[in-house]
């Protein structure tokens, strides 16, 4: 408004000097009057300054994000990836269902049931306590990958709810109740950069063991398996077996 009243103060003027010398007859050289202006890009500076009721645009922080714990205790389906940072599993069935799941914490699996439907779950820890527990992997794409340890003290993970997938444990492997029984596909991978240990009970095999570790694997009793792959041929120098490996009694 003020730019508006300035120009047309300055058109007035001008007007009246020109009829000032029509008048008298005499030669006058009219100059225009100049006003300062903000320029535009001061301008943009001032209209994308914060303030109250214009707060600006939001920075969002490339650092750590800050994940919630999630406790599932319903019947829940994923419907797209989604990450956590603890996960406790207590009743009712988490479908994967076809997606990834990343925990950047630790699952406790204490009731309930995971299906995966060529899903996939994270973790850096995973462990299953509770007798009410199930674990079911039936496709060839469903997916466990744990960081650190995996432990298998109560629960249930056999059948024709432990056929096929892969666990994928980068740390140490117990499992200690004859529930801990995989068929068919169902395969467990070692795949960790340091030693790891295995942890079972004399009631307790695997179905299909794969040892990519290249350091060593070590097991504090006798390692019973239908069928073992991997660096085998290196047993003299990276695999450590408490005694030799034998088939899974049926």
């Amino acid at each position: 408004m003020n730019k508006i009243l300035k120009r047309m103060l300055g058109s007035v003027i001008a007007l009246a000097l020109m009829v000032q010398a029509t008048v008298s007859g005499l030669p006058i050289m009219l100059k225009t009057p100049v006003y300062a202006e903000t320029s535009s890009v001061e301008t943009q500076e001032k209209t994308q300054q914060p303030t109250e009721e214009n707060p600006g645009s939001e920075i969002i922080s490339s650092g750590n994000v800050e994940y919630e714990d999630w406790t599932v205790s319903a019947s829940t389906p994923l419907t797209g990836t989604k990450e956590v940072k603890n996960l406790n599993i207590k009743s009712g069935t988490l479908d994967l269902n076809g997606h990834t799941l990343i925990v950047h914490g630790d699952v406790v699996f204490s009731g309930g049931k995971i299906t995966f439907n060529k899903g996939k779950l994270e973790c850096e820890n995973f462990t299953m306590n509770n007798s009410n527990a199930n674990l079911v992997m039936t496709n060839e794409n469903d997916y466990i990958l744990v960081k650190n340890n995996f432990t298998f003290s109560q629960g249930y993970f056999n059948s024709s709810n432990a056929i096929a997938g892969t666990i994928e444990v980068q740390g140490n492997f117990s499992a200690t109740t004859s529930r801990f029984s995989p068929s068919l596909e169902q395969k467990v991978l070692l795949s960790g950069e340091e030693e790891q240990t295995i942890s079972l009970s004399s009631d307790v095999g695997f179905n299909i063991l794969d040892i990519q570790n290249l350091i060593s694997v070590y097991s504090v009793t006798p390692i019973k398996a239908n069928k073992i792959i991997g660096n085998l041929d290196k047993t003299t120098q990276y695999i450590k077996c408490h005694s030799v490996i034998s088939n899974k009694p049926h």
